[in-house]
């Protein structure tokens, strides 16, 4: 070997020791105790006893009653109409579906979280698939001055949505 990888070497060993090291003295004690966290485990202030177990998971998914999806529409589709009172615009929210809300007033129309797409998932053929389509379509929405993305989830962050936004 030449000094060339020796120095390449040093350097990373060098590097892993630093990174072995920082994370082995890594400890959540030095996140203070409050009303959620009791110096070792989060949990929800109004139910302290709400912590379930992985062996508690199972046993609902397997067993837990299922009960099937509404049927018929949620939202009845067509075009959102801007609603107005007296002198000052109202704001008018129409939500679409999941997190897509188109939020409106006079001057602006905002999408939250555009997902038009059948399912929530990088390919087209696999993922979670919605259970009822949007209440409006992509061709039925108005001209959209702002998109608010929350999140990257696939449920959130549809590029195949915010394309066809373009």
């Amino acid at each position: 070997m030449n000094l060339l990888h020796w120095f390449a070497w040093g350097t990373l060993g060098v590097g892993a020791l630093v990174t072995l090291s920082a994370c082995s003295s890594f400890s959540r004690s030095h996140y203070p105790v409050s009303d959620h966290y009791d110096g070792s485990t989060f949990y929800l202030p109004w139910n302290k006893n709400s912590l379930k177990s992985f062996k508690d998971l199972l046993k609902w998914q397997f067993t837990a009653e299922r009960r099937a999806w509404p049927e018929g529409p949620l939202v009845n589709g067509g075009s959102p109409q801007l609603i107005t009172t007296g002198k000052a615009a109202s704001v008018h929210v129409t939500w679409i579906g999941h997190a897509t809300t188109l939020i409106q007033n006079e001057n602006w129309n905002i999408l939250t979280d555009p997902i038009f797409s059948e399912r929530a998932s990088p390919v087209s053929f696999a993922g979670p698939k919605r259970v009822r389509p949007p209440a409006l379509s992509v061709d039925e929405l108005p001209p959209i001055h702002v998109v608010v993305i929350s999140h990257n989830h696939y449920d959130h962050l549809d590029l195949p949505s915010l394309g066809a936004l373009e």
